[in-house]
């Protein structure tokens, strides 16, 4: 008989189960994304873990369950994956590789090509800029892996396209390869337009050092606070996206303090902080 289950995804009202065998207070919700409670799901769970304040009071906010017990452990990545250095000579070697400058500021998108991310305004935002020494590169596919096409990726396309050689499409790169991406460019660019929970791009942008520019989105701000990052309102994000990408670039005294910070602050997940905060709920 288990002290504790965990649901850390899949048909969350199937828990009902586990919870009418073992008890409500035995069982726990690990919440990955943007969950309201609905009645369907409601009295399941004696415990919720977030992976953000805000996933974790989206939830309180919506349970009649008012006993619940609600804990918020951040998430990590593996950061030996991206603790790993180029060379200044690797760096040039791979910007050039896309017809990058050593002049030229290159911003960083990584992530699922889909609506929801923001790929298709940050595309506007760059081409709005009418600055040829900042340069774009994109990095992801429709899914989780490999390059799907959808009519999404499709209108994306044309927007690269549009933009010339100003914008780089690399499509699907494994996440053990991207370190050598994040250290060739100068700031990454995280514009989500829904909800995020909390945005592991974020952490691996952090350790590869990079300044950040965010929307003002669910626990992303968690994650990614103002001293790393620009964090911008979604509405009008055109606009102000083409403004805060500016502001950086253009100010290489606060840049590098913001590098700095972002360093230190991926300190804060690492895979061993995240083992210890997450036993620390049991115990």
């Amino acid at each position: 008989r288990p002290d504790a289950i965990v649901a850390e995804g899949g048909l969350y009202h199937e828990f009902k189960r586990f919870a009418q065998e073992f008890g409500k207070e035995n069982v726990y919700l690990h919440i990955h994304h943007h969950l309201l409670c609905e009645p369907y799901i409601d009295h399941i769970y004696g415990s919720v873990i977030g992976i953000s304040q805000f996933a974790t009071r989206e939830w309180m906010r919506t349970t009649e369950d008012k006993d619940v017990k609600a804990y918020t452990v951040y998430n990590c990545v593996n950061e030996d994956k991206f603790k790993k250095r180029i060379t200044p000579e690797e760096r040039e070697r791979i910007r050039g590789e896309f017809g990058f400058k050593r002049e030229d500021t290159i911003l960083l998108f990584c992530g699922r090509i889909i609506e929801v991310k923001g790929v298709r305004e940050l595309l506007q935002a760059v081409i709005n800029l009418k600055r040829p020494d900042i340069k774009l590169l994109m990095i992801g596919s429709a899914g989780f892996g490999g390059n799907v096409v959808t009519p999404y990726v499709q209108e994306v396309q044309k927007l690269v396209e549009k933009a010339g050689e100003r914008v780089k499409f690399t499509g699907y790169i494994e996440n053990q390869k991207l370190y050598r991406y994040y250290q060739s460019a100068d700031i990454q660019v995280i514009p989500s337009m829904w909800e995020e929970a909390a945005g592991l791009v974020a952490i691996e942008g952090m350790l590869s050092g990079l300044p950040l520019v965010v929307t003002k989105s669910g626990g992303l701000v968690e994650y990614a606070p103002k001293e790393v990052a620009m964090q911008i309102e979604r509405n009008g994000i055109v606009e102000n996206l083409k403004m805060a990408i500016e502001t950086v670039m253009d100010n290489p005294v606060e840049r590098r303090k913001m590098s700095e910070a972002s360093e230190k602050r991926a300190k804060d997940f690492t895979r061993s902080r995240f083992y210890n905060s997450y036993l620390k709920v049991f115990e």
